[in-house]
């Protein structure tokens, strides 16, 4: 499970936003959540009674209820923010740590006697241990409350609604300040402003009295360190989650405002002293109220005549005495691919004297079908007590095996079975009806062993929006994903030059596949720079390649020697045309070509007519030789890691004592596969004749930095020169303290903007060019495996 940073957030009145600890993804945590829809549109909802042949006969009669909630789709205001906070960066829905769902419903009694109270259950349901995307929801209830059901959803006046909480795991907001405090003190203090009768205190008000009373709390701050209390807000989040973490426990139903309640633990009125060093991370949970949206649309469909299609009746036939009808509920609403069977196994060895026969029974789960039934021969007298064990059956390269999940002990006769009991990772993918009618998406599921059989791809429709893919534990790191998006053709047989772009997903959760998926969606920025300083004023229109020529469409920014760069920023609803084209004012210049969305910078040259501009491709900008017609020049936008003779980057952190030495070998060089690819696009295109035509721009390099990224500064801990000729290789050697190395270490598992590379050069001898490369994205998770200590 993905741990989130809750230091940094964006909050709306529908969405909680959170950047992964250490991770380029961003989570979303949803206030609202609804009833999933089936592809024809219907709700996911059904009710279940179950009853015996007649009123006496077993079972006694219940109600089962399921259904399939998940969170709405992303906002557009809400998704510009993040793109301009965290660009570039994949966002998903996060995991649910746990949770509860109160279902009420309530029938008001319309003009019975007066000593008739009105009918109600308020019921929490706890929520699994899953993805916020795919929730699922199975409940049982008795005979009262399944007559209450049955009364509501036919007739009567019905109130139901439903609301409740889920948490997820994280860091608390880090806050460079340490305190001291006694607990029992501390929650005196908290008790104190407490009002109600259950002694319970909400989340919202321990947020607002520690915020609030920040200046009487029974802590204890060093002198130095009280200013930094005075931003309360911050302050009061970070102390609020590790108070309610470590002293605090959370209690199904939410209070009358819709806030989370929290009882107070045994370690919380302990005696003692505690030290928090709220510099230090520490994991905690984060709470998220919310209501279920989409009953009053249930509830009107089945007023309209759809009762049958949400509810049915199941006759459970008479059983021999001893006999146990066992429901088992799975987590797959179908089958993953990669798995040719799953399901459980339940055994219970023979009885001296009272069952002669071993119970062995095998029950496998269907696509389609979220439950199965299975009778075990108990004998009249014996406990029903069975052993349980989950297995899957998996096939790869031909070869067929059988995984097993750890077994366990149950007597109950409803079996919740949930994902995480079996032996594999299971990944959801879900494509939206609004990328669907922008793109034809296509998801491909590949081995990083060549000798691996790719497993079957997925080509998303309107019929099949959902697909689970299935991989072993052992395995699981050596699957990538890849989603494509192409542009929808007009139905001629020549659609040749449909537009085509790609995205790699995140295997280890469950995946919402939307516009928002792809980088080319959103916010994009550029910087743009004057070649030179004393070219006086300049103005400049840019124009987003989706708008048309009109005033409100066209930005105009000026340019001169006091203000010679501004970052200028555009919107793309469109995942195939989401570059931007300039032109100059002042001049006869025409629009520019499209430039991509992916270019950080571009440099206006006020005396060249002819206006070089460039295009990018998988990281490699490209653009028209002036000096020779027919001819492409191309350089690397990004620096890479250089890498030793097994293919492992040569970065490594080197503990010894009081100090660390860091090494660090780049290289500005343009991957070999995508030059391939960009000089076949170009003779596709008719750029050019050949791929010898594609040539490496004359690039100078003036230095190499390596940069170490902190809240407070950016600070150039090493400049190297470089090799002095193409791939530009550089070699950077640092020795760093402790306090430097403890910033610098979360890059090596993921961390991104912590420690960059960054070459300076200039382009055809005169103009200006950066690149930089993430050490990040050079390291895999693995990437503690370059820390070494040497004692």
């Amino acid at each position: 499970m993905q741990l989130l940073d809750f230091t940094y957030k964006i909050e709306e009145e529908s969405f909680v936003a959170c950047k992964g600890y250490e991770g380029k993804d961003i989570y979303l945590l949803s206030k609202n959540l609804q009833l999933s829809a089936s592809n024809s549109g219907k709700p996911a909802f059904l009710l279940e009674f179950v009853r015996g042949i007649t009123p006496f006969s077993k079972p006694p009669p219940y109600a089962l209820m399921e259904m399939q909630i998940e969170p709405p789709d992303l906002n557009e205001s809400l998704l510009s923010e993040i793109s301009e906070k965290w660009p570039s960066h994949h966002i998903q829905y996060a995991d649910i740590d746990s949770g509860y769902l109160t279902l009420t419903l309530q029938k008001k009694d319309v003009g019975g006697d007066e000593g008739n109270s009105d009918k109600e259950m308020n019921t929490p349901i706890p929520l699994s241990k899953m993805s916020l995307s795919r929730l699922r929801i199975v409940e049982q209830f008795n005979e009262e409350y399944m007559n209450l059901f049955h009364s509501v959803l036919q007739s009567g006046i019905l109130l139901m609604s439903a609301k409740g909480w889920y948490c997820v795991s994280g860091y608390a907001p880090l806050i460079e300040l340490t305190l001291k405090f006694n607990p029992a003190e501390l929650t005196g203090f908290v008790k104190s402003f407490i009002s109600n009768e259950e002694g319970c205190i909400s989340k919202d008000n321990l947020l607002l009295l520690f915020r609030d009373k920040i200046n009487i709390l029974p802590i204890h701050i060093s002198e130095k360190e009280k200013e930094k209390v005075k931003a309360a807000e911050p302050f009061a989040l970070s102390l609020a989650a590790r108070y309610l973490n470590y002293f605090c426990e959370p209690q199904p139903l939410l209070n009358s405002t819709n806030d989370i309640n929290f009882k107070f633990n045994e370690l919380a009125t302990k005696e003692g002293e505690f030290t928090w060093d709220l510099l230090k991370p520490q994991v905690v949970k984060y709470y998220t109220s919310y209501t279920l949206q989409g009953l009053d649309k249930m509830l009107m469909m089945i007023k309209e005549g759809s009762f049958p299609e949400y509810t049915q009746t199941r006759i459970v036939e008479s059983l021999p005495t001893g006999f146990t009808t066992v429901s088992v509920y799975h987590p797959f609403f179908m089958l993953p691919v990669g798995i040719r069977q799953a399901g459980i196994k339940i055994s219970a060895p023979p009885v001296e004297n009272q069952r002669l026969q071993a119970i062995n029974e095998t029950i496998t789960f269907d696509t389609g079908t979220a439950k199965k039934t299975v009778v075990l021969r108990f004998s009249p007298n014996e406990k029903c007590e069975f052993e349980v064990l989950p297995f899957v059956i998996t096939e790869e390269n031909g070869v067929t095996n059988e995984l097993h999940g750890e077994s366990f002990t149950s007597d109950k006769k409803i079996l919740y079975i949930q994902a995480d009991q079996f032996p594999l990772h299971i990944a959801s993918f879900k494509c939206t009806e609004a990328l669907m009618e922008a793109a034809d998406i296509k998801l491909e599921i590949t081995g990083d062993d060549e000798e691996k059989e790719p497993l079957p791809s997925t080509s998303f429709s309107k019929e099949q929006q959902d697909v689970m893919y299935a991989f072993s534990n052992k395995n699981m790191k050596n699957w990538k994903a890849k989603v494509t998006a192409t542009e929808i053709g007009d139905g001629s047989d020549n659609e040749v030059g449909r537009k085509t772009i790609t995205k790699t997903l995140n295997l280890n959760n469950d995946q919402k596949i939307d516009l928002t998926s792809f980088d080319s969606f959103g916010s994009h920025s550029v910087n743009i720079k004057l070649q030179d300083k004393n070219n006086g004023i300049i103005a400049i229109d840019l124009l987003p390649e989706n708008r048309e020529e009109s005033h409100e469409n066209i930005t105009t920014i000026a340019l001169s020697q006091n203000k010679p760069e501004q970052t200028w920023q555009w919107y793309s609803d469109s995942l195939f045309k989401s570059g931007f084209r300039y032109r100059l004012t002042l001049s006869d210049n025409k629009w520019s070509e499209v430039i991509s969305h992916n270019i950080n910078e571009l440099i206006i040259h006020p005396n060249n007519q002819n206006m070089k501009t460039e295009n990018v491709f998988k990281e490699i900008a490209y653009f028209p030789n002036t000096k020779e017609e027919g001819q492409y020049l191309y350089y690397p936008t990004t620096v890479n890691a250089q890498k030793d003779g097994n293919g492992s980057p040569m970065i490594s952190l080197i503990g010894a004592g009081e100090n660390w030495f860091l090494l660090v070998s780049s290289v500005w060089q343009a991957g070999s596969e995508n030059l391939d690819e960009l000089a076949s696009k170009l003779v596709k295109d008719e750029k050019i004749i050949n791929v010898y035509e594609l040539k490496l721009a004359p690039i100078e390099v003036e230095k190499a930095e390596l940069i170490l990224i902190t809240q407070q500064e950016e600070k150039v801990l090493s400049t190297s020169a470089t090799s002095g000729y193409y791939p530009f290789s550089a070699v950077f050697n640092v020795t760093v303290n402790n306090e430097q190395q403890k910033l610098i270490a979360p890059a090596f598992t993921g961390q991104a903007g912590t420690l960059i590379v960054r070459y300076t050069g200039l382009l055809n001898y005169s103009e200006p060019i950066v690149a930089k490369g993430d050490v990040s994205d050079w390291l895999t998770d693995k990437g503690t495996e370059n820390i070494r200590i040497i004692k």
